[in-house]
């Protein structure tokens, strides 16, 4: 992983481009803007079809991410949580597909200043174990994700500055050998155990 200090502007050009997709007037089951819930974000995978809403669901005195898929019937799926019932604040999701259709998601923790990454690889279900992309304390927040050329760029805020981290794309699938250890990109640190069922 390289990370590299950047100037406002570059921060400015690299987060304003960030944008969802609308999939029709129907709203996520749970997502609520009126409950305070964050922005909703919505990613279109281009190589599966797969659609997916992404939010900072409001849950007592913590945010928790929320990722809901649009299904073939035309209606979302009940969410799943990331962080849930951890007592921190889930914040700022991003997105992003790569060419082989996985899709990256970072976020922010707001006690801790903290920015993670989970992965879902193409035709898979089930999201990565959250891993650190920022570990160490500090103000970092609002994090937007890129594929650039053959790697992942994550930029985030650091008050009144940004800062890139760039790292190696997931892997193409390939058969697991006894070698092999657990399916996640080559990053220290976990957060946690995944991706946790519904409420």
């Amino acid at each position: 992983m390289r990370r590299t200090s950047v100037s406002v502007l570059t921060l400015l050009l690299a987060l304003s481009t960030a944008s969802g997709v609308w999939a029709g007037s129907a709203l996520p089951h749970r997502y609520s803007a009126q409950a305070l819930d964050g922005p909703l974000l919505q990613i279109l995978n281009p190589v599966d079809g797969r659609f997916w809403s992404i939010w900072a669901y409001r849950s007592g005195a913590e945010y928790d991410i929320a990722i809901s898929a649009l299904q073939e019937d035309g209606s979302w799926s009940e969410p799943r949580f990331l962080g849930e019932a951890d007592s921190l604040s889930q914040m700022h999701p991003a997105a992003a597909v790569d060419a082989m259709g996985n899709v990256y998601l970072a976020f922010a923790v707001r006690e801790n200043g903290r920015i993670i990454l989970s992965t879902l690889r193409r035709g898979s279900s089930i999201w990565s174990a959250p891993v650190l992309i920022v570990g160490e304390p500090g103000r970092h927040f609002a994090p937007a994700v890129r594929i650039v050329g053959g790697e992942l760029v994550v930029a985030y805020r650091t008050g009144a500055a940004v800062e890139i981290s760039v790292l190696p794309l997931l892997v193409p699938d390939r058969p697991a050998g006894i070698q092999d250890g657990p399916d996640s990109l080559p990053l220290p640190g976990s957060t946690g155990d995944g991706i946790n069922g519904g409420r």
